[in-house]
């Protein structure tokens, strides 16, 4: 093979050149992975070659290490590690460092960005010890130029960027630090120092113990803080970005220094609104207003903490009297292009600046507030009226006295927010539905009842309005619907207006600019909090809507699918309406949904049928939504809709559609039980499911979803279970046995917390199951599950981390565990941990709330004392 022809056919437009190139490719990937790497790193180091093709070569390596999805990027990982032989490896890395010292800026990049992925694997595994001691060497030889440096630096950057805390001893830290700051030294170039500085953002989460040293903390923010003081902008906004994630690891430690970075922060906003329009300064600016809204959140967090076991320095309520004049100014400098609502400008991070101040510090945010918004609310300048309405919608959520700051709603609402509805200023009316939209979700009672139909019939005129508008006022009607029964104290208006709004919001949804700004979807969304929320009134409106939704769905079906735009568009139209219908059969009841069954599922079997992405996962919930109304009758759709779950339970790439497809089978299962028992549903059903928990490279959130389902089948099947239980138990025990590291941050344990509840559930399932069968002594007998689940339980027991939901699963199942097998499993019960866990349930009962009949605490009690009655 031309290694470098290849690389550059596989580039090509032309997909009768691009296939077999890329074939060819991945095939010496597959096949040869450690003679091919060593083979692309040579075309990246080859001097003579094109800057293109050495450039094409070195990515290709990259990505032969490390991938986006976990799975993928893990198989990579063990490549490396077993299938590239160990000269192979020393070649690679060397040439990868010599390659930070090439003449070519692009080949030196692309170099740094290999070291990244080969240290994500070699430096967790000390088998690349040369790496970090090299940066150091690098960045202060004399001998070398600032653009050997500046490569280096990034490589640094790269490698920081891919390890997680630990894999970095206190030695390699050290000299990381050392490389870095020696990089951020004033008087280099801006370049080399603005690489540092990304090289030390990416290795702040590893500098603990170096922050707990006061020379060491004072050595970096001496130079963090110099760098704010960059002529550089660019080297600024990342010193900027450094310091906000200092504010967000380091708290504790910012007393020293917060009076510097105050200063630091206020030139930086001072200089951004006297440069409005200036993108550079504008990004060093909105940097500044980040850190203070990551200081506010810290506080906000801190303040709320109950136990209070963390300082809370109150930095934004010493600031906010005299930082304040500099947000609300900023506010004032809006972009002026109409087409532009990605809120990126220095007026939106003021105004996010704004409102997390206001949580942060609550009443002492009103008055100055209020006072800017009456100077401004009349003001001729529509950036003046516009940061005037921003301000007061970004406090809604500050105010502690909710009383009083509702009577200032109450006398804004119709002093200036209706009538601004009708400004001629596209962003004044914009922002004032967007503010009446935040009102309507933190503080709907204050909404006036008098006026309640006025705002009603100024923000249906919004909707024939600019997109940007309408998707405001959308939203509005969305946060509307949602508190309807707290907006207007008790009064029936929701129902008064429903025709007219479910009418005006279908009639956006096919506004020939609807697809701008996100307002078609937005204006299904609304209807859907409609639908949801809707009194009793509505009732037959809501049944009106179907023909209409049903007749849409139909349209899409004509529609012309010639490029991929027309692909996403059908793909997203379809999946709006099979949203609606989802949510239309979730609030009727049954003898409402059983009439239009047979024409619902005609249209969602034929929206599965095109295979389309969203609209696939949108079409199968809605269907778990027919099943659970429909019940038992949902039985004679199983032989059409089961292949369609079969693909989707094997769609291991799009997960998301994986697990929604595991929970509509739930909602199968308890719908029509003795139609899924049949053995020609539930076997390929259970073989599909385990297959799932089987596989490495489904991800893992799917995965708890599939093990509760595996509790339906077995509620459905009862004793017919049996012929599960083999291969099902030990990958359930398998799954009771994870476990995390103490230091495993919140998002693991809540996943453990999830994957423990999945196995409780399904074991619910399954002794429910067995027992109805008659069937539970196969529980013990020929293996002995109960010691496992008995295991669990004690493992859960000496978890403190386990969320309340995992505590009462496992008391439950004790007290199933009791009720079924009885006496012959007695001596479990008799150990220490049962006793334990059961105080611990107690206790969480007795806040519950509820009556101690519905105890699990006096269950599980109750049927364990029965195992010790004569």
């Amino acid at each position: 093979m031309d290694l470098v022809q290849t690389l550059l056919n596989a580039q090509s437009p032309d997909i009768a050149v691009r296939g077999p190139a890329e074939q060819s490719l991945t095939q010496a990937a597959d096949t040869q992975p450690s003679p091919f790497m060593a083979a692309l790193v040579g075309e990246l180091s080859n001097a003579a070659r094109e800057q293109n093709s050495r450039q094409l070569a070195g990515l290709y390596l990259k990505n032969m290490l490390t991938a986006e999805d976990e799975a993928i990027k893990e198989q990579k990982k063990e490549r490396w590690i077993t299938a590239v032989q160990a000269a192979d490896k020393t070649t690679i890395r060397a040439s990868l460092l010599n390659n930070l010292l090439d003449a070519n800026k692009t080949v030196r990049h692309t170099a740094a960005q290999c070291i990244g992925a080969v240290a994500a694997i070699d430096v967790p595994r000390a088998e690349w010890p040369e790496l970090v001691p090299a940066f150091g060497q690098v960045v202060t030889s004399p001998d070398l130029t600032e653009d050997k440096k500046e490569s280096t630096l990034e490589a640094c950057g790269y490698m920081c960027e891919e390890l997680e805390v630990g894999d970095l001893d206190v030695n390699g830290t050290n000299q990381v630090l050392t490389a870095i700051v020696e990089g951020m030294a004033a008087g280099r170039p801006e370049t080399t120092r603005c690489a540092a500085v990304m090289a030390l953002q990416n290795a702040l989460e590893f500098c603990e113990r170096n922050f707990g040293v006061d020379e060491e903390r004072n050595m970096i923010m001496q130079n963090v803080c110099q760098a704010c003081q960059s002529p550089d902008s660019k080297t600024r906004v990342k010193a900027l970005e450094c310091i906000c994630r200092i504010g967000e690891l380091y708290y504790t430690h910012l007393p020293a220094y917060i009076e510097a970075i105050y200063g630091l922060t206020q030139a930086a906003v001072q200089h951004a609104i006297t440069n409005a329009g200036e993108e550079t300064e504008e990004e060093v600016g909105k940097m500044a207003f980040e850190f203070w809204g990551v200081i506010a959140d810290e506080e906000l967090e801190r303040g709320e903490d109950a136990d209070a076991t963390e300082t809370n320095h109150k930095f934004v309520e010493q600031i906010q009297q005299h930082f304040l004049p500099h947000v609300l100014m900023a506010m004032t400098k809006q972009d002026d292009d109409e087409q532009e609502t990605d809120g990126q400008d220095l007026a939106s991070f003021a105004a996010v600046c704004l409102e997390k101040i206001a949580e942060a510090v609550g009443d002492p945010i009103v008055p100055p507030v209020v006072q800017f918004v009456g100077e401004h609310i009349q003001n001729a300048d529509w950036h003046m009226k516009e940061a005037a309405i921003m301000a007061f919608g970004m406090i809604v959520n500050g105010p502690q006295d909710t009383d009083a700051f509702g009577k200032i709603v109450e006398q804004a609402v119709p002093q200036f927010l209706v009538p601004l509805l009708r400004d001629p200023s596209v962003f004044v009316k914009d922002t004032t539905a967007f503010t009446l939209g935040r009102i309507c979700e933190s503080c709907p009672e204050a909404i006036p009842a008098g006026h309640l139909q006025s705002v009603v019939e100024h923000l249906l005129l919004c909707l024939d309005d600019a997109p940007r508008v309408a998707l405001q006022a959308c939203t509005c009607f969305h946060n509307m619907a949602e508190m309807c029964e707290e907006i207007g104290k008790g009064t029936n208006w929701f129902a008064s207006v429903f025709l007219a709004l479910v009418q005006k919001l279908f009639g956006v949804t096919e506004r020939p600019d609807s697809d701008e700004c996100e307002l078609k979807s937005t204006a299904y969304e609304a209807i859907a909090k409609m639908i949801e929320n809707h009194p009793e009134p509505a009732r037959g409106i809501v049944q009106q809507m179907v023909p209409e939704v049903l007749a849409r769905l139909e349209k899409t079906f004509e529609t012309q699918i010639l490029s991929q735009d027309d692909k996403y568009q059908v793909d997203r139209n379809q999946a709006l309406l099979c949203a609606t219908i989802h949510m239309i059969v979730r609030s009727f009841d049954e003898e409402q949904v059983l009439p239009i069954a047979d024409q619902l599922m005609e249209k969602l079997l034929k929206v599965l049928s095109q295979r389309q992405d969203t609209a696939t996962q949108e079409a199968i919930m809605a269907m778990g939504a027919v099943a659970d109304k429909c019940g038992e009758h949902f039985a004679r759709y199983l032989i059409h809709v089961l292949p369609f779950v079969h693909q989707g339970l094997q769609n291991w790439e799009a997960y998301q559609a994986c697990g929604q497809t595991a929970g509509v089978v739930g909602d199968i299962c308890r719908a029509c039980p003795a139609a899924i028992a049949a053995p020609e549903h539930c076997d390929q059903l259970m073989q599909l499911l385990l297959q799932d928990l089987e596989n490495p490279q489904l991800n893992r959130q799917v995965k708890p979803g599939v093990i509760s389902v595996i509790g339906d089948i077995a509620m459905a099947v009862e004793g017919n279970f049996d012929r599960y239980l083999p291969n099902t138990m030990p990958m359930l025990i398998q799954a009771a046995s994870t476990t995390m590291d103490e230091d495993a941050d919140d998002e693991m344990l809540e996943f453990l917390d999830e994957l423990r509840e999945a196995v409780l559930d399904a074991y619910a399932g399954i002794l429910n199951g067995l027992e109805d069968g008659k069937k539970q002594h196969l529980l013990l007998m020929p293996t002995n599950y109960v010691e496992s689940m008995i295991n669990f339980a004690e493992l859960i027991t000496g978890d403190e981390n386990k969320d309340g939901a995992v505590t009462k699963g496992a008391t439950n199942m004790l007290g199933d565990l009791a009720r079924v097998l009885g006496k012959q499993i007695a001596a479990y019960f008799q150990k220490p941990f049962v006793a334990l866990l059961l105080q611990q349930q107690h206790a969480d009962d007795v806040e519950s709330g509820l009556s101690q009949a519905d105890w699990p605490s006096k269950y599980a009690n109750d049927e364990i004392k029965k195992l010790f009655n004569p």
